[in-house]
């Protein structure tokens, strides 16, 4: 099937730009030409181990960004005609009982899940997680966007570790393994200030939102939590700046968490922070990046999601 008209046909109902006229044919074939370009294709799919499992992609450009979909668009001119595919917002309902703040829910869950039993603690480790990213290039032949929704699995076990990752839209066959580096040593403190101590030597900005969703994110695809370990991240959580409730939520994985919120500049763009979490066990779900305010050199709207990852297995065996 024609690449190009097969991604038209799933983003045309979303497209904001639909009814806006243009040259389909160069587009098309603009589009043809991004996806056969094996070199970089490869470079996508096939990264160097990094130190930390979480694997980023540098592309060269005057902006360069991440911002998550599912198709790939491509705009061979300066000016783009139509603004990038992003996913929809998840729809968020507060309650008369949200009013209590953010610091004092996740307190209540925190005291309520410190007190679960144990899993077991056996050698082997099972984490499974999604994630999105648009990468978008600006540079002097133009602005371009490619889309590259991935799932990682990784496996820990005595004898070592393995890391798979495929495209989602190509499955099992764009499969890649690797074997991660450990990059957290020793036990996961279960207390938020040893936990925010103990993050502090890999991710210095852990005290403000934006540095704390990617030290989080690194803890939670690296290890299997024990209910003291949720409990310490959703404390360390409860303390950052501007932490508000965003409510009941159904996340990206169809399953029901509430949302906790707030907002930072310090990745260049003012950004909401979201993070998800099952009120019950005290797992975070998932996590979502909003521009608020501004998209500066990206091609997308205001506002926009413009990343989110989904965690959908974290279990340990005997």
């Amino acid at each position: 099937m024609n690449t190009a008209k097969s991604v038209r046909d799933l983003m045309g109902p979303a497209d904001p730009a639909a009814d806006i006229a243009g040259d389909t044919a160069l587009a098309e074939a603009g589009l043809e030409r991004i996806l056969r370009d094996e070199a970089a294709a490869q470079n996508l799919r096939h990264p160097r181990p990094r130190a930390r499992i979480r694997l980023r992609l540098a592309v060269a450009g005057v902006a360069v960004s991440a911002v998550m979909a599912g198709t790939v668009l491509v705009w061979p001119g300066a000016t783009p005609a139509a603004f990038a595919a992003t996913p929809p917002a998840l729809t968020y309902h507060l309650t008369a009982g949200d009013g209590s703040g953010a610091a004092a829910q996740l307190e209540e869950i925190a005291r309520r899940v410190e007190g679960l039993p144990d899993g077991a603690a056996g050698g082997q480790s099972h984490l499974r997680w999604r994630q999105w990213a648009l990468w978008t290039r600006t540079d002097a032949g133009g602005t371009s966007s490619k889309v590259m929704p991935e799932e990682l699995d990784l496996v820990r076990s005595p004898g070592g570790a393995k890391l798979t990752r495929f495209l989602v839209d190509e499955g099992p066959a764009s499969a890649t393994e690797q074997v991660p580096q450990e990059t957290l040593r020793g036990e996961v403190p279960q207390s938020a200030d040893a936990l925010r101590a103990w993050l502090r030597s890999r991710t210095p900005g852990i005290d403000g939102p934006a540095g704390a969703a990617e030290a989080v994110h690194d803890l939670v695809t690296e290890r299997v939590l024990s209910p003291g370990q949720r409990a310490a991240v959703l404390r360390l959580l409860a303390a950052l700046p501007g932490m508000a409730v965003s409510g009941e939520v159904v996340d990206r994985a169809g399953r029901p968490g509430v949302a906790f919120s707030a907002d930072s500049a310090a990745g260049g763009l003012p950004t909401r922070y979201t993070f998800i979490v099952d009120p019950v066990s005290g797992q975070l779900l998932g996590q979502e990046k909003t521009l608020t305010e501004s998209a500066g050199k990206l091609n997308v709207p205001v506002p926009s999601v413009i990343g989110y990852d989904a965690y959908l297995v974290a279990q340990q065996a005997p």
